[in-house]
Order: structure tokens, then C-alpha cells, then sequence
């Protein structure tokens, strides 16, 4: 049997890095098939187990920003709206790591989320706050970044 080369916290945050990535790969491609669905679905639930064991309270606050994501786009309301509601209470219990890039990505996922549910109001509301974090971004990458992702709204 092989010597382990690497500590089980260095493998959980290899696993995180990863898992996030492909999950946000996967979320960003327009040609999606149902058996992709199912891999985005896990990958992020993956990503997001990794970062509980190894990261710090910002991982995992946007690993579940990530999943409400995954839910929201594969129409989801149930899970959307439950992860987004603990992205914002993340968001608000580590306010002090929190950017704006997070906040603009957390609000849009309660703004997908609770479309989801057909609430209107909520919808419009963290639509607003997401797009007024998207205004406070100074970083050119980031704004970009925001902008391609909030084109995606419509799809």
C-alpha cells in the first residue's frame, strides 16, 4: 500500500478547489445536457461539503451562494431559496470578509430563488441590492465577471 503524500485537510481543500470550479464550469455552459444537470447538482454539493470541513467562514458562505445558484438555474425553488436564505445569513455573520463581488452574487441568488416561488417583491428586491453591489465593484475582472453572469438572468 502507498504512503499518503497528503494530510486529509489538504485533500479537502484540493476536492473544494476543484469541485467549485467544474460546478461553476458546468453552471456557466449554455449547452447543458440532463446528465450534466446531475453532475452541476453534485459537483456543487461536493464543493460545498469540502469547504465545511476546510474553509473559512467566506468559502463556505460562497459555497452556498453557489448551490442556490445551481437550483435556481435548474428551476429548483425549494433548494434555491433554502440556500440562498443561508448565503444571506452567512453574508451577515461574516459581514467583515464579505466583498462586494459576494454580496452582487448572494442577493442574485435570493433574487432567482425566490422568483422561483413567485415572489415578486423579494425577487425585485435582492435583483436591486445585487445590482447595486454590482455598481460598487472597482475591479474592471470583476464588473465583467458580474456583468456576464447577470446576463445569464433571461436564460
Amino acid at each position: 500500500m502507498a504512503e499518503q503524500t497528503f494530510s486529509p485537510n489538504e485533500a479537502h481543500r484540493w476536492f473544494a478547489v476543484e469541485m467549485n470550479n467544474q460546478a461553476w464550469d458546468l453552471l456557466e455552459s449554455d449547452s447543458r445536457t440532463d446528465q450534466d444537470n446531475e453532475v452541476l447538482r453534485n459537483t456543487a454539493h461536493a464543493a460545498w461539503r469540502h469547504w465545511w470541513e476546510v474553509g473559512t467562514p467566506i468559502n463556505q458562505q460562497r459555497a452556498e451562494y453557489l448551490l442556490a445558484l445551481v437550483h435556481a438555474v435548474l428551476r429548483e425553488p425549494g433548494s434555491a431559496t433554502h440556500h440562498a436564505q443561508r448565503a444571506l445569513a452567512l453574508g451577515d455573520s461574516t459581514a467583515d470578509a464579505m466583498q462586494p463581488l459576494d454580496w452582487a452574487f448572494t442577493h442574485d441568488a435570493a433574487s432567482r430563488a425566490f422568483g422561483l416561488l413567485g415572489e415578486s417583491s423579494l425577487q425585485q428586491t435582492h435583483r436591486e441590492t445585487a445590482n447595486s453591489f454590482r455598481d460598487q465593484l472597482t475591479d474592471e475582472a470583476d464588473r465583467e465577471l458580474v456583468d456576464a453572469w447577470f446576463a445569464r438572468r433571461a436564460l
